[in-house]
């Protein structure tokens, strides 16, 4: 992603301690002030940069593209209890989620603020589909989104370290947020709390790739600007459910499947080009899983987890090995990531 842009000018010359606030009530309603109380806090008064690059606002836009699923996920979660049941988590659970839930809010105001105070595109919620029918399910696949948030979250903060970075004030303590979000589901199943040195960052387009099967076709009101690539995902055929006591551990087996009539249809692909899998954990190069060409062409494999990973490991297919870091893979995917549990 390019980091360098021209610089735009705010466009509301308003007070710069309520700036962030009232440059989002017109597209985004502010924060009502329950969920601020609920959520031990408002969004930021800081006052905001002097301006904000082309590389900023698109990767700002793709944040709140995430924010905005993660704030209705813990909606519709927190509506389904009644229906679902407790499932045997307990019941003070459900009240330790309404915060959660209303800080997702304050996350989406406070990017939805920094947009509109220079005058950006400020991406609308879109109509979601969420895989899950139970409490343990809900909190399960919650933590694979909230390990994808937070890790494109510190992407995110890489770009904006060498093009504004006035914003690492915002940005990095949202990530700090989203991370302790996640604790609390993995402190619910009886993980270790911290399973790692170092949380992964994941790439904005990987992120987004991901956040795509639970968005609605043709749902979202206003579309990113930037154009990202349209690539088949990578699903996991067993375990079929992402529950919240299910891990994986390095050195076992899981299937995966995928769409070989899709993936044939990317510009760059090439027939019987030897497909691996790299894996994606922590602060280290990418680690390769073979695929044999039989597999490749039934779009489905067996393949072992490597040693050494741990937390949530995220999977794609590519093409060759030479990527030495997560963001050389996204010009080789042949599919979306697949975050796995691994401890």
């Amino acid at each position: 992603m390019a980091t360098m842009g021209v610089r735009l000018q705010p466009v509301l010359l308003v007070s710069s301690i309520a700036l962030f606030t009232m440059a989002s009530s017109v597209a985004v309603p502010p924060p009502s002030q329950d969920v601020i109380n609920l959520a031990g806090g408002p969004p930021p008064t800081l006052p905001p940069p002097p301006g904000l690059s082309a590389a900023a606002s698109e990767r700002l836009q793709l944040g709140l593209y995430i924010e905005n699923l993660e704030a209705d996920y813990f909606n519709f979660g927190l509506s389904q209890i009644s229906t679902w049941g407790l499932g045997g988590i307990p019941a003070n659970v459900v009240d330790d989620l309404r915060p959660i839930g209303a800080q997702e809010k304050i996350h989406v105001a406070t990017v939805a603020g920094i947009l509109g105070a220079f005058d950006q595109p400020i991406p609308q919620p879109c109509k979601y589909n969420y895989p899950v029918s139970s409490l343990p399910e809900f909190l399960g696949l919650g933590s694979l989104i909230g390990s994808v948030g937070f890790g494109s979250t510190m992407d995110a903060g890489l770009v904006l370290a060498q093009s504004d970075p006035g914003l690492l004030a915002v940005v990095q303590p949202t990530a700090s947020s989203e991370a302790r979000h996640n604790t609390f589901f993995r402190l619910l199943s009886g993980l270790i709390p911290s399973p790692n040195p170092a949380d992964t960052i994941l790439p904005g387009t990987f992120a987004k790739l991901y956040i795509d099967q639970f968005v609605v076709p043709n749902s979202c009101p206003n579309p990113l600007q930037k154009t990202y690539p349209a690539l088949p995902p990578l699903t996991l055929s067993t375990p079929t459910r992402p529950l919240l006591t299910h891990t994986t551990p390095s050195q076992s087996s899981i299937q995966i499947t995928w769409s070989p009539s899709a993936i044939s249809k990317l510009p760059y692909y090439k027939p019987y080009t030897p497909i691996s899998v790299a894996w994606i954990n922590q602060l280290n190069a990418p680690i390769y899983t073979s695929i044999n060409q039989l597999s490749v062409d039934r779009g489905e494999a067996t393949i072992k987890i490597p040693a050494g990973l741990s937390g949530v490991a995220f999977a794609v297919l590519v093409m060759d090995r030479k990527a030495k870091i997560a963001d050389d893979l996204v010009d080789r995917a042949l599919s979306g990531v697949l975050p796995v549990q691994v401890s």
